[in-house]
């Protein structure tokens, strides 16, 4: 499971952002909220949750670790 990442904004929407971590590029999905706090070409550390399923991996990303703890919370009671 991927915990956490630190690393360079490389590309930003909406809805993901690019981050460059030892030479690697991953999409992670986030609120606009934490998309609008990513600047561009700069470092940033986003607190993950790594979600596999059949047909897709996803990782979603968090800017405070408290948001990462309820975030279980939220996506259980939405299924």
């Amino acid at each position: 499971m991927i915990r956490f990442l630190e690393g360079k904004v490389t590309d930003r929407d909406g809805k993901s952002l690019i981050l460059q971590v030892g030479g690697i590029g991953y999409e992670v999905w986030a609120t606009p909220d934490v998309v609008e706090k990513a600047i561009l070409s700069q470092e940033i550390k986003l607190w993950t949750s790594h979600i596999v399923r059949e047909d897709t991996e996803d990782l979603y990303g968090f800017i405070e670790k408290s948001d990462l703890t309820f975030w279980p919370l939220l996506s259980s009671s939405a299924k």
